[in-house]
């Protein structure tokens, strides 16, 4: 948590999994269960993920989450983005950083801004993770493929900016996939 006020609930006989919202800029670091008066368990959170793992929300800006991981020569770390996040300047974001879209990530690129993504790029298929007029490039190394859906484009509609997108984001070897 940014700053010192600490977040926490009771279950009191609740035993479905509900946890509140989270406040903005915050991340859950540990689950602590109580029974009765004692302490039980503490899990740490943060480990979700081998390489270690935290959210692009618990910061001020996206290039201030990026900034925190930004050192090829740093473990790896796998970065969340669930919600809107604008980028306003230009980022690079080096190999070892994974980024991956949760339901509802969103990078919202203004004009003239560009996004270089050398880590690795994990968005659903069918899920739009990219918005707005600036340009994100991806290395080789960052997807397997690209999808014109990251953009936005769906079925039936006039998809012409989405691939376009798709074509200024790949690189030479990626495979562009319209499905």
């Amino acid at each position: 948590r940014v700053g010192t006020t600490s977040y926490y609930y009771q279950c009191e006989g609740d035993t479905t999994p509900n946890q509140p919202t989270l406040p903005l800029h915050s991340a859950w670091l540990m689950q602590v269960t109580i029974t009765g008066s004692a302490i039980n368990t503490v899990a740490d959170l943060r480990k979700l993920y081998p390489e270690g793992a935290d959210h692009a929300e618990r910061f001020a800006s996206f290039a201030a989450a990026i900034d925190e991981y930004n050192d090829a020569g740093d473990p790896n770390i796998t970065l969340s983005v669930s919600s809107r996040m604008h980028v306003t300047t230009n980022v690079t974001i080096s190999s070892n950083i994974r980024l991956v879209f949760r339901a509802g990530g969103l990078l919202d690129i203004d004009s003239g801004v560009t996004v270089t993504m050398q880590g690795r790029f994990d968005c659903q298929q069918h899920q739009q993770c990219i918005t707005g007029s600036g340009v994100i490039t991806l290395t080789r190394d960052a997807a397997y493929a690209v999808y014109p859906q990251w953009w936005g484009a769906t079925q039936g509609a006039n998809n012409t900016a989405a691939i376009n997108a798709a074509i200024t984001a790949a690189s030479a070897g990626h495979r562009i996939e319209l499905t």
